[in-house]
Formats: C-alpha cells, sequence, structure tokens
C-alpha cells in the first residue's frame, strides 16, 4: 500500500536500495526480464544471420544480374534499368543489415534510419522496377513513400531551431 492506502502491484526499481536484498518477487521479475532480454537479442541475432544470408545470395545474383544484363541484347533502356535495380536493391539490403546490427547492439533503432529505408525502397521500386508492378500496387508503394518523405522531411529537416544558422558552417568538415 502506498502513503494513501492504495494497493500498487507495480514493481519500482528505485524503490529497492542498492544495499537492500531483493525480494523473491523482485528477484523473479529480473530473472524473467534477464531471460526475455536474452531470447529476443537471440531472435534478432538469427534475423540479421539470416538478412546476412539474404544479402550474400542478393549479392551474388545482382552480380550475376549486371553481369548478364550488360553482355544479353537488351536495349539499352532497359539494360540499364535492371542494372540500377539490382544496385539499388543491394543497397537497400545492406542498409536493412546494418539497422539489425546497430539494434543487437544498442536496443535501439533510430526512427529517421526507418523512414529512409523505407523511402529509399519506395522509390527504388517505383523508377527501377515499375513494370514489375501493377497499377495498385504502385499506388501504394508512391503514397508510403510521399508518406515516409513528408514525415523525414517535417521532423528531421524542417525543424530550423538544429540547424546552425549560417549554411556554410554546415558544409565544413
Amino acid at each position: 500500500m502506498d502513503q494513501h492506502g492504495h494497493t500498487t502491484s507495480e514493481w519500482d526499481p528505485a524503490k529497492s536500495s542498492p544495499g537492500q536484498p531483493l525480494s523473491k518477487e523482485e528477484k523473479l521479475r529480473e530473472a524473467a526480464i534477464t531471460w526475455l532480454d536474452r531470447f529476443f537479442s537471440l531472435v534478432v541475432f538469427i534475423v540479421i544471420l539470416l538478412l546476412a544470408s539474404y544479402t550474400a545470395i542478393v549479392l551474388w545474383i545482382g552480380s550475376q544480374e549486371i553481369f548478364i544484363h550488360l553482355f544479353s541484347g537488351i536495349g539499352g533502356e532497359e539494360r540499364q534499368l535492371r542494372i540500377l535495380h539490382a544496385v539499388a536493391r543491394t543497397i537497400v539490403v545492406l542498409k536493412a543489415y546494418r539497422i539489425l546490427v546497430s539494434y543487437l547492439r544498442s536496443h535501439h533503432v533510430s526512427v529517421k534510419y526507418m523512414l529512409e529505408i523505407a523511402f529509399i525502397t519506395c522509390v527504388v521500386e517505383l523508377f527501377f522496377a515499375y513494370d514489375l508492378h501493377d497499377f495498385e500496387t504502385k499506388i501504394v508503394f508512391a503514397v508510403f513513400g510521399l508518406v515516409g518523405l513528408a514525415l523525414y522531411l517535417y521532423f528531421y529537416e524542417g525543424r530550423r531551431s538544429d540547424r546552425p544558422a549560417d549554411h556554410s558552417e554546415s558544409l565544413k568538415p
């Protein structure tokens, strides 16, 4: 019970002092939190391994596609689009891999990077693989990409207080 006579079932680590031994309930909670943290870290590690495998496959297939399209009889513009799509898809997969590794290290994912990868993926599919998708899918990509871009610009580029007053300062190394 708290000072007002209400029962509280929430655990507050600030209430237990460092020198005081933990109660059974607190030990059980700590063990459960530790176990869950390790379990989800393992899940993220497995996803990273799967993504790394997928990335290796994409790199291999992408390099083969680039080689095939360079020396195939496909017209110049279509060949260039296929090569650019293979390169762009590889960049998106590598960016996703870096986000997962960052999450495994810090247990934190930046929303900024998630918006970037979402926008980039939509742009890649709309610009380089527009003939591979039906009209409805293109609309979904366009709407999702524009919403992601608007959110990115509003939250990360639109705040004047975070930027230096003189733009020449931001260009200095």
